[in-house]
């Protein structure tokens, strides 16, 4: 009688598994496959390799067994072919015992059992119907839709298992959420909770700017933006009448005090909208950002004093409009006059470069009217100049970035030019002690597809201590930031001491445009001097901005300088 407790390898060993029953065991020279050679095959693929998998040669010689393994993406009609894994083991050969595969393709895994290889043997199977592995033995499987994992700032990830690790105040929890266009699906969740030792977590990870809508911890829902603007740093979004004629709207009020303003323009709603081009948005704002909703555009478009305009409606800065080139801001009344912050914390240090350049031969802010931020009344517009402090008797300021923000950019947004091409811009920089020690000049800031898929795009020249190299990188709107090219420092940069950058942007045969970078000592005038000049085809469009920013870096500039390349 039969017996019945034949183990699982001596059970196979008497049948075609692990081939499939549809497939045919012949090699190409007639040859049938022998049962009792492979009692068994467990393998794993990723379906990019192909949807089945057969085995496409076997050699059993005095010494040495092998047998190799190919995926393909159809039994009878296959377009293609991919190896996945190989075996070999010297004899002898233990029967039952698990023999690791060796991978020829990214992800396969998986093991043999031989069963009797005393005699030798010899098989090739060219097409996947002869040598077809059952499903059960040999299956495809979709790759994972997260292949590493790693920090924002790290170059490698991790990649195999990787076990994320809560602390007392942060869990990481597997649950079922609602996604949307997907329904309810398991899900990772990294979330704050409540120390045992009675912390406050939410006080504790609130960073440097206390209570903030971003962070969701206001004590009522803010508004944040209007129509895609973002508040400044102190929560105020300004609005500026650029070339309109304001006047004095007198059936709102009583007379005295009209209550409101009339805007009129020159320019048709049909030039505005001419075609509804796209690139006709592709451009920037030339407006100055720093004058509130209720200021006016110029002194040229104020009404005269005759007409009746109360004065609580008043200039918050009467800074003009647009600059002429040359100029430099010094920043020494701390007013950093023109410039939009974009990203991170911007404040004015109580240093200055030793050889700050805002000369002669620069036009630096006069000493009048235009350059005030305190007249209150008409009246001070058309006819008072207050007296002004001299430039040599002026506080010695830097514009700073602060705080451990990813990205810290602030624009220089006026409308002296229309193209970034053929300008120098120069700065005197001093770096801090920070998590990321660098800083440098922004270069052709401007938004882009703001129909469709507004982002910020620019490039930023960086002198980086950590990195101990000036940098040219590109930010495209998301993280990371990328970098372009690089030089490294003959001597070391210095916390503390000044440093001399001067971005050069030349066009070329255009689309290329070449940058060229320039830093040099101030405060210590041996350090060796190095330049950077990077060719590039991804400059234009060329209607952005110039201004100074850092990358996680505590940095001071001294001035901002911009004028025409001769």
């Amino acid at each position: 009688m039969p017996n019945r407790r034949n183990n699982w390898y001596n059970l196979h060993s008497t049948r075609r598994y692990p081939l499939d029953d549809k497939s045919t065991g012949t090699d190409d020279d007639g040859l049938r496959l022998r049962d009792d050679i492979i009692n068994d095959i467990h393998l794993r693929f990723p379906l990019s390799a192909g949807r089945y998998a057969f085995l496409s040669g076997i050699t059993v010689s005095d010494k040495l067994v092998t047998a190799v393994f190919t995926a393909t993406d159809d039994i009878d009609n296959p377009t293609k072919l991919t190896p996945i894994a190989v075996v070999h083991a010297l004899k002898p050969v233990s029967e039952a015992l698990n023999i690791a595969v060796r991978p020829l393709y990214p992800q396969v895994g998986g093991f043999i059992v031989f069963g009797d290889t005393t005699e030798n043997f010899v098989a090739r199977f060219s097409s996947p119907r002869q040598g077809l592995i059952a499903p059960r033995a040999a299956r495809a499987f979709n790759t994972l839709p997260i292949p590493t994992l790693r920090r924002a700032t790290n170059g490698n990830g991790l990649t195999g298992l990787v076990t994320l690790r809560g602390q007392t105040d942060v869990e990481v929890v597997s649950e079922e959420v609602n996604i949307q266009g997907y329904g309810r699906q398991q899900a990772m969740i990294v979330r704050l909770v409540q120390s045992p030792i009675g912390d406050n977590v939410l006080e504790k990870y609130i960073g440097p700017c206390d209570a903030r809508p971003e962070s969701r911890n206001c004590e009522k829902t803010p508004v944040e933006t209007i129509n895609g603007a973002i508040a400044d740093c102190v929560g105020n979004i300004d609005i500026l009448f650029c070339n309109l004629e304001v006047a004095a709207f007198e059936s709102c009020g009583d007379g005295d005090n009209p209550g409101g303003v009339i805007i009129d323009g020159s320019i048709g709603i049909d030039e505005v909208c001419a075609g509804q081009q796209p690139e006709r948005f592709k451009g920037r704002d030339l407006c100055l950002p720093s004058i509130s909703s209720s200021s006016l555009s110029s002194l040229s478009s104020f009404p005269t004093p005759s007409t009746p305009l109360s004065s609580s409606v008043s200039l918050s800065s009467a800074a003009p409009n647009c600059a002429d080139l040359p100029y430099c801001e010094p920043f020494d009344d701390a007013i950093a006059d023109y410039f939009k912050i974009k990203i991170g914390a911007w404040v004015f240090e109580p240093v200055e470069s030793p050889a700050e350049s805002c000369g002669s031969e620069i036009s630096r802010k006069s000493c009048d009217s235009s350059s005030h931020s305190s007249l209150s009344s008409l009246s001070m517009v058309v006819s008072q100049i207050e007296n002004c402090t001299p430039w040599m008797e002026r506080p010695a300021l830097s514009y700073r970035c602060e705080g451990d923000y990813l990205r810290n950019v602030a624009v220089w947004d006026a409308c002296a030019y229309s193209s970034s091409l053929e300008k120098v811009v120069t700065t005197d920089l001093r770096l801090n002690s920070s998590s990321q020690e660098n800083g440098g000049i922004i270069i052709n800031w401007h938004v882009v597809d703001p129909l469709s898929n507004p982002h910020e795009e620019y490039f930023h020249a960086l002198l980086d201590r950590r990195e101990n190299a000036v940098r040219l990188v590109r930010y495209t709107g998301v993280s990371p930031i990328f970098e372009v090219a690089r030089v490294t420092l003959g001597s070391p940069a210095v916390i503390g001491h000044w440093y001399r950058m001067k971005v050069t942007t030349q066009a070329l045969t255009l689309p290329s445009v070449a940058i060229r970078i320039e830093v040099t000592g101030v405060t210590n005038p041996g350090w060796p001097a190095v330049t950077l000049t990077v060719p590039t085809s991804q400059f234009l469009p060329d209607d952005g901005l110039f201004g100074l920013g850092s990358i996680r870096g505590v940095t001071d500039f001294s001035y901002f300088a911009i004028k025409e390349r001769v």
